[in-house]
C-alpha cells in the first residue's frame, strides 16, 4: 500500500493487495547467508524422505510409493517449467531440484546396498 492511500473501510477489501509471492518465500532461504543452515537441513530431510520412496517404489514395488514417486516427479517438473517462464533460465531452484533427486537416488542404492534402509 502506498503511502497516499487510506486503508479500506472496515468490511471491505483492499483494491491492491500485497501477497508474498512464492518467490519471495522461497528464494529467500537462497539468498540470505544466515538461513543457509536452515535451508541445508531442510533439504537433507527431503532427500531422506525421496529416497525413502525411490527404495520403497523400486525395492518393495509399493504402489503408494510408486505414486508418491510419480507425484514428486510431476512436482520437480512443475518447479521448473515454473521457473523458466518467471526467469527464461533454469536457475537456482532446478540446480536444487536435480540436486535432490541424484542424492536420494544414491542414498537409495546405498540404502539398500548396506542395508540402512
Amino acid at each position: 500500500m502506498n503511502s497516499n492511500q487510506t486503508p479500506p473501510p472496515e468490511g471491505e477489501e483492499p483494491t491492491e493487495r500485497e501477497e508474498l509471492r512464492t518467490r519471495d518465500i522461497v528464494m529467500r532461504y537462497f539468498e540470505d547467508s544466515a538461513l543457509w543452515p536452515v535451508l541445508l537441513v531442510i533439504l537433507a530431510h527431503v532427500v531422506a524422505v525421496v529416497a525413502f520412496i525411490l527404495l520403497l517404489a523400486a525395492r518393495d514395488r509399493n504402489f503408494g510409493a510408486i505414486g508418491a514417486a510419480g507425484g514428486l516427479v510431476y512436482l520437480s517438473f512443475k518447479i521448473m517449467r515454473w521457473e523458466w517462464r518467471e526467469q527464461r533460465m533454469l536457475r537456482t531452484l532446478s540446480v536444487t531440484v536435480v540436486v535432490i533427486w541424484i542424492l536420494s537416488a544414491v542414498a537409495a542404492y546405498y540404502g539398500h546396498k548396506y542395508h540402512f534402509l
